[in-house]
């Protein structure tokens, strides 16, 4: 089964090219209680790094779950965004067991590739959680990162400097994957007014808000919402709320990036950005002192 995931996986079609877009998501979503799960698509496609890449935000009955553990080729990040439930597990020590892992808001989970998983709530409420899915045309035999399980605490955001007034992250997670030179993951703490002005990088982003409002690409994300930036298009940011912004990060490094004229191209729109920006990241953030 897992080798015909791997055939199907490189021999896909490559799927039409994400834009940077903010994408709102209310809470609660709407239901399916005739089966007990629905899942919101958010985005599917293709990105200079990633030749497929998805996510959805779905909502998973009380005592149901969405399918049997399964595996496949693709390599996924869970995260809980309200309530609690149980992730089923592979037991690395027994093939035939599984664990069980009780999570709740905040926390994520890394699944690699060939790693059999599902989703259980045993709870007596509804939950919530966002879903990131990709695969890429070239893979390693190897990786740094196993499963992974992360809990975030707002306690614990903005612990290490950026070297950005108004700014500071944490790490959540880093490594390279079967899929990725580097899965890079991080908390930051925005504070009112602060932010940064456009800029490209070579490797995807996608930021999950979880309090506060920011403002990017032109368009205001509130808690819950989902950012992707893909490589290669500017983006900036900055708090435009009253509070600290609290956001995770996660970075999707190729491991053999070709587009390095996407970025050259970018140059001069860049520019022309950072000069209208100036003002409304830097002027008004001094003002404010």
């Amino acid at each position: 089964m897992a080798r015909a995931l791997r055939r199907r996986a490189g021999g896909f079609r490559r799927p039409p090219g994400l834009r940077s877009h903010v994408y709102t998501v209310q809470l609660p979503l709407e239901q399916d209680h005739d089966v007990g799960w629905k899942p919101h698509r958010l985005f599917r496609g293709s990105t200079p790094s990633i030749a497929r890449m998805g996510c959805h935000v779905s909502v998973l009955d009380a005592g149901c779950q969405p399918h049997p553990p399964h595996r496949h080729a693709e390599e996924e990040i869970l995260l809980i965004l309200d309530g609690e439930t149980d992730l089923v597990l592979e037991d690395p020590r027994d093939p035939d067991a599984v664990l069980r892992e009780r999570v709740h808001r905040g926390t994520f989970a890394y699944y690699p590739t060939d790693f059999a998983h599902t989703i259980h709530n045993t709870s007596g409420r509804p939950v919530t959680y966002g879903m990131f899915k990709w695969t890429t045309n070239h893979r390693a035999h190897t990786s740094d990162l196993g499963h992974r399980l992360v809990s975030l605490s707002q306690s614990h955001a903005g612990t290490e400097g950026s070297g950005r007034p108004g700014f500071a992250t944490n790490r959540a997670l880093d490594g390279s994957t079967r899929c990725l030179q580097r899965l890079h993951s991080h908390l930051t703490t925005l504070q009112p007014g602060a932010g940064y002005a456009p800029h490209i990088d070579r490797y995807d982003v996608a930021i999950v808000t979880l309090e506060g409002i920011v403002e990017t690409i032109g368009e205001r994300a509130e808690p819950n919402s989902v950012i992707f930036y893909p490589a290669g298009e500017p983006h900036g940011m900055r708090n435009v709320g009253d509070t600290p912004a609290v956001y995770l990060v996660f970075e999707f490094h190729r491991r053999h990036w070709s587009n390095a004229p996407l970025v050259e191209n970018q140059v001069r729109r860049i520019r022309r950005l950072r000069l209208r920006a100036a003002q409304r990241f830097t002027s008004p953030a001094r003002s404010r002192g």
